[in-house]
C-alpha cells in the first residue's frame, strides 16, 4: 500500500514560507535566487515526495523566463512515442497563447526513466536550438543516482554531463528530522484551508512519532498523514493525533485487520457527514441529498444502514 501518493487535497507547497531548520534546506533556499538569475541548465536530485517540481518552478518564477511558459514533460507520456521538435513546439504553444518562440523553461521530470531513443532525440534538439539561438532553459530532475543506468548503458553519459551544470540535491526528510515540525505546522494550516476546517495543531509528542518513520514518501507522506488525521478527527477538535495504523509499515499479515479498521473509519465519517447534511437542511432529505451529491434513494439507503 503506497500511502504517500499524491491526493487531491495536497496544497501546492510554497516552500519559501516554511521555516526550515536544516542547513541543507536553508542553503537550497539561498542558492535558488542565484541560480534563477543565470540561464544555466539545472539538475535536481531527490527522492519521491521531496517536491523537485516545486524547486524547478521556483527557479523559473524568479528568472527572466517567468513571463514565458513553464512546460513539464513526463517520461511515461514521452516514452509512448519518439520525441520530435514539432510535438514539443505544439505542447509549448498549447500551454500559453503566445507565438512559439521564444520558448521558456522546459522541465523534464524523472529524466532517468526516459528511453534511450528519446534521450538521444532531446539531446539533439537541445543542441539544435542552441545553434539556432532559441531562448530556452532546461531543468531536469532525477529520483536517485543515475550512474547505475549510465554504467549499464541505459542512459547517455554525454546527456548527463550536458544537463548537470548546476546540481541541486534535496536530502530525504529522514536525514533532516529538524524540518518535520515546521513542515507539519505549515501543511496543517494549508490542508485545513483546503478542507474549510478550523485551524488545528499536533502536539510535540505526536510530531515525535514521525521521527521514527522511514518516510519513503517524504513531504507527500507527511501531507497524507496530516490530512487523514484532520478528516478522521471530529470537527471542532483543535489538538489532533495521528492515526496510529498509518504510523507503521503495512505487511500482508496486517492487511485484513487494516481493511476492517479503514472500513470503520469510513463508516463513521460517512454517518457524521450525512447527519450534518440532514441537520443543515432541517430534516429535508431531498435537499440534504442534493448537498451530498447523491440521489434521495441513495440517501435513504445510508439512513437505514447507519440507523440515522
Amino acid at each position: 500500500l503506497q500511502y504517500y501518493t499524491r491526493n487531491i487535497f495536497l496544497p501546492e507547497l510554497n516552500i519559501k514560507e516554511i521555516g526550515w531548520n536544516s542547513p541543507s534546506m536553508k542553503k537550497i533556499m539561498e542558492i535558488i535566487p542565484v541560480v534563477a538569475k543565470s540561464k544555466s541548465r539545472v539538475l535536481i536530485r531527490g527522492e519521491i515526495g521531496t517536491e523537485k517540481n516545486i524547486i524547478a518552478r521556483m527557479i523559473h518564477n524568479l528568472s527572466d523566463y517567468r513571463r514565458l511558459p513553464f512546460i513539464s514533460f513526463y517520461p511515461f507520456s514521452l516514452n509512448k512515442t519518439a520525441i520530435n521538435e514539432k510535438d514539443i513546439l505544439k505542447k509549448i504553444q498549447a500551454e500559453k497563447d503566445i507565438s512559439v518562440f521564444p520558448v521558456g523553461t522546459l522541465y523534464f521530470k524523472d529524466i532517468e526513466d526516459l528511453n534511450l531513443e528519446n534521450q538521444l532525440k532531446i539531446y539533439s534538439l537541445f543542441q539544435k536550438w542552441e545553434n539556432e539561438g532559441v531562448n530556452f532553459r532546461v531543468i531536469t530532475s532525477i529520483k536517485k543516482n543515475i550512474w547505475d543506468k549510465i554504467d549499464k548503458g541505459n542512459f547517455i553519459e554525454e546527456l548527463y554531463y550536458y544537463l548537470n551544470v548546476i546540481h541541486i540535491y534535496i536530502p530525504p526528510l529522514r536525514e533532516r528530522l529538524e524540518d518535520i515540525q515546521p513542515l507539519v505546522e505549515y501543511l496543517s494550516k494549508k490542508i485545513c484551508e483546503k478542507l474549510n476546517r478550523e485551524p488545528v495543531y499536533f502536539p510535540e509528542e505526536e510530531i515525535s512519532k514521525l521521527y521514527k518513520l522511514k518516510l519513503k514518501g517524504n513531504m507527500l507522506e507527511i501531507a497524507n498523514l496530516i490530512e487523514r488525521a484532520i478528516v478522521l478527527n471530529p470537527d471542532g477538535e483543535k489538538r489532533l493525533k495521528f492515526i496510529d495504523l498509518y504510523l507503521q509499515d503495512i505487511d500482508e499479515n496486517k492487511s485484513i485487520e487494516l481493511e476492517k479498521d479503514l472500513s470503520k473509519y469510513k463508516d463513521d465519517f460517512l454517518k457524521k457527514t450525512i447527519i450534518d447534511a440532514i441537520r443543515k437542511n432541517k430534516g429535508v432529505k431531498k435537499e440534504a441529498a442534493k448537498d451530498l451529491g447523491i440521489s434521495p434513494r441513495a440517501l435513504s439507503y445510508y439512513v437505514s444502514k447507519y440507523n440515522i
